[in-house]
């Protein structure tokens, strides 16, 4: 047993012989690997990152209903004073954003942003880069600061491994968040367009635009005069485009007329036209609304019609015919009077007639009475008939020219004769003569 147990301790004596070299190399690989790594770099956080604020520049207040052009100015404030050398690399590197992209978003709703995602690029501490965006200010909104939100997105130096020789490893992280630049919307005054209606507006006529208006915003006019205007090549044209309002406080309704004349050229249809407000603030400060657009119907043109428009007359006669004008507008013509436009061989003995108030489809008999002369050519002749009334407004109008035909015809038969004022004269004569001499000799036959 003894000797048993010697063997065993000599096997396990050589077993640890055999093993400890297999620890020992281990051992040294080890640190050798954990000298490298030391060796090859150190990871170093860096201290610091991008900053960034936004403002708008260049606008105090907004109008509510505008569509504006928001100049935004970027910075990054980061700062380099807290900077810290790690190594050859410092936190300079990590204040820089990179690739910086800006989406605007409307935010507590006072905005409607027309502007998608902004490419800014890189920015660097003290640094700023402008861009615009682009939005309508709700016709609605309330005077007051609001904040315009801006989701921001890049990427910086989050860290670095530092190498030997010099070598250092960025490790870039990314950042996204929202940051706002605050607005302003100021007290304004605003058209809120009720009704638009129009009197006596007709083509080749002056009428009456009326407007009923209500100040839908938060700031009161002084001194608030509206101006009506038409577009450009539009047949409406102001007579008395301006209309004086005074104080107009918010939530205050005013009836506005305006006078425009229609060109003869028009169509009876819908023609653009536009108000715009010029007023003062409580501050003494001059304003002028957006322009507010809407549609103005013209109407027919005021026309009429002759029935029965030809007449027939002998050479040297005098004759009183009668036609019938009909109304074929859509308004009334007021204190109407119809005139015959008498030329050579005709002589106006009567050629005026008062029809009166001559309402849309109404119909009323005129009477002329003409002379032509005895020389005059048998053949038809054209005479105008015009209408001259006065409108709704009571401006006086002339209706376009309406032919009637007269046609001049040779008397035939014993109705020329009879009208041959000559040849009568010699017939009396001889008829005389012939009765003369007849008396005579009776005479002279009672007298024997």
């Amino acid at each position: 047993m003894i000797v048993s147990d010697l063997g065993r301790q000599a096997r396990c004596t050589r077993t640890m012989t055999t093993q400890r070299p297999k620890r020992v190399l281990f051992l040294i690989l080890y640190m050798l690997c954990m000298g490298c790594v030391v060796a090859a770099g150190t990871a170093a956080m860096i201290q610091g990152a991008p900053d960034l604020e936004a403002k708008v520049v260049g606008i105090n207040e907004l109008v509510p209903g505008a569509d504006v052009t928001l100049p935004i100015v970027l910075s990054n404030v980061a700062s380099m004073a807290s900077e810290q050398k790690t190594g050859t690399n410092t936190a300079y590197d990590s204040l820089i954003a990179i690739g910086v992209k800006v989406t605007p978003h409307g935010g507590d709703g006072a905005l409607v942003i027309k502007s998608d995602a902004i490419m800014v690029g890189d920015i660097a501490p003290g640094e700023q880069k402008q861009f615009d965006v682009y939005a309508t200010i709700r016709q609605d909104a309330a005077p007051g600061v609001y904040n315009l939100p801006l989701t921001i997105s890049y990427t910086y130096v989050g860290s670095t491994v530092e190498y030997k020789f010099e070598s250092v490893q960025m490790l870039y992280r990314s950042e996204e968040r929202v940051i706002t630049a605050p607005i302003t919307i100021a007290e304004s005054v605003q058209v809120g367009l009720q009704s638009v209606s129009a009197e006596s507006l007709n083509i080749g006529h002056e009428g009456i635009v009326i407007l009923e208006i209500e100040n839908t915003g938060y700031g009161t006019g002084y001194n608030t005069v509206a101006h009506y205007y038409t577009a450009d090549g539009s047949p409406l044209a102001s007579v008395d485009g301006t209309a004086f309002i005074g104080t107009f406080a918010p939530g205050q309704k005013e009836k506005l007329s305006f006078k425009l004349k229609v060109d003869s050229v028009a169509e009876p249809k819908e023609y653009p036209g536009g108000l715009v407000l010029e007023y003062f603030d409580s501050s003494g400060l001059s304003h002028t609304t957006d322009p507010r657009m809407f549609g103005v119907q013209v109407g027919e043109k005021l026309t009429f019609e002759i029935i029965d428009n030809q007449i027939s007359i002998h050479p040297g006669e005098t004759k009183t015919f009668e036609i019938e004008v009909v109304n074929t507008g859509v308004t009334t013509a007021h204190g109407a009077q119809a005139k015959a436009s008498v030329l050579i061989p005709f002589t106006g003995v009567h050629d005026r007639y008062s029809l009166g108030d001559l309402g849309a489809g109404e119909t009323v008999s005129a009477k002329f009475t003409i002379a032509v002369d005895a020389q005059a050519v048998a053949k038809s002749y054209k005479m105008d008939v015009f209408v001259r009334y006065k409108d709704d407004l009571g401006n006086s109008r002339v209706s376009d020219a309406m032919g009637i035909t007269v046609d001049v015809i040779k008397r035939t038969g014993l109705d020329a004769f009879l009208h041959n004022m000559e040849l009568m004269s010699v017939v009396v004569g001889l008829i005389v003569i012939l009765l003369y001499g007849i008396y005579t000799v009776r005479k002279d036959k009672a007298e024997e």
